[in-house]
């Protein structure tokens, strides 16, 4: 995913809430589709919507997680990560949480 653009994760991510509903396995309480919501309704794009607060996203997705993948949490698994990679490193967790490999992207 590194090599993909920020839109596109975006979207991915997005596409990948809404299969989770669609095939039956979101949460019970739909989080998972309630973010995909928020992300259509660009909850997380800039005021001119040209760029995603990934920060901000991050905090919904941690909010999400069964276990809130904290920046404590990220540091101790990716010893040299950086700030700039932690919002990807939880969306990475809930794509493992939505069990992306074994129900596709």
């Amino acid at each position: 995913l590194a090599l993909i653009s920020a839109r596109r994760k975006y979207g991915l991510f997005a596409r990948r809430c809404q299969r989770a509903k669609n095939l039956g396995y979101d949460a019970p309480d739909g989080r998972w589709a309630a973010l995909e919501r928020e992300m259509a309704a660009a909850s997380f794009m800039d005021a001119p919507r040209e760029f995603i607060d990934q920060p901000k996203l991050a905090a919904a997705v941690n909010e999400r997680l069964e276990t809130p993948f904290t920046f404590g949490d990220f540091m101790a698994a990716e010893s040299e990560g950086t700030l700039e990679e932690y919002p990807g490193a939880v969306i990475a967790r809930a794509l493992e949480e939505l069990a992306f490999v074994e129900n596709g992207l």
